[in-house]
């Protein structure tokens, strides 16, 4: 199903696994699978990437492994970021150097905001938002981060003042040490306050 979740009047998050897709009606799906691609696209540009971290067709393949955000934004509910989070296998030596430990972990896949949106708080929206709605994440502490980028973990500094620790054989997998998600609410530029509420309907302009 999709889960609506309402931050403001003017901005909210839907969510929904792979799997669910296949329940939406006829029209919703389609709009969906492309908000996914598009946003996807649009994520791997910023990144430099050579394809798109995100698709329709990944997400529809992972089924309930990977969950997807989507920010809205506006009367019309814009589609403006995204984020992903799923399980991960992250390979790390003991504190011996001895033997590989196997550990899961949540991690941030995926996240993008549109560049006209950014720097005016819709990725601090849109990050308290994913931690206060995902059933395996209680806070920043809880969650990894696969393959950040130099932008992304300048924002978890600048926007939750943490230092990622990176693990994994390759230190290509970064985690938060410690601190975890503020509970007072964060006042964006707009004057936003990110506080979730599950919405009971959302109306979105599918052209």
């Amino acid at each position: 199903m999709l889960d609506v979740f309402s931050i403001s009047n003017s901005f909210k998050v839907v969510s929904f696994h792979g799997s669910d897709l296949p329940h939406f009606t006829p029209s919703d799906r389609d709009y969906w699978l492309k908000v996914v691609d598009d946003l996807g696209a649009k994520s791997a540009k910023a990144q430099n990437l050579p394809r798109p971290i995100t698709t329709s067709e990944k997400l529809l393949r992972t089924a309930q492994h990977h969950r997807v955000y989507i920010a809205l934004e506006g009367c019309q509910f814009k589609p403006i970021g995204l984020g992903k989070v799923g399980k991960k296998r992250i390979f790390h030596l003991s504190d011996d150097n001895d033997t590989v430990e196997h550990l899961t972990c949540q991690c941030l896949l995926d996240f993008y905001i549109e560049e006209d949106f950014q720097r005016h708080g819709y990725g601090r929206l849109l990050m308290d938002a994913m931690i206060k709605i995902d059933p395996h994440l209680h806070g920043l502490n809880d969650l990894g981060i696969d393959r950040p980028s130099k932008a992304c973990l300048s924002f978890f500094e600048k926007n939750y003042n943490l230092e990622p620790v990176r693990v994994g054989i390759d230190h290509d997998f970064c985690v938060f040490s410690d601190g975890a998600l503020s509970t007072s609410p964060y006042q964006t530029s707009h004057g936003n306050v990110a506080t979730a509420s599950k919405a009971t309907s959302i109306y979105y302009d599918k052209n």
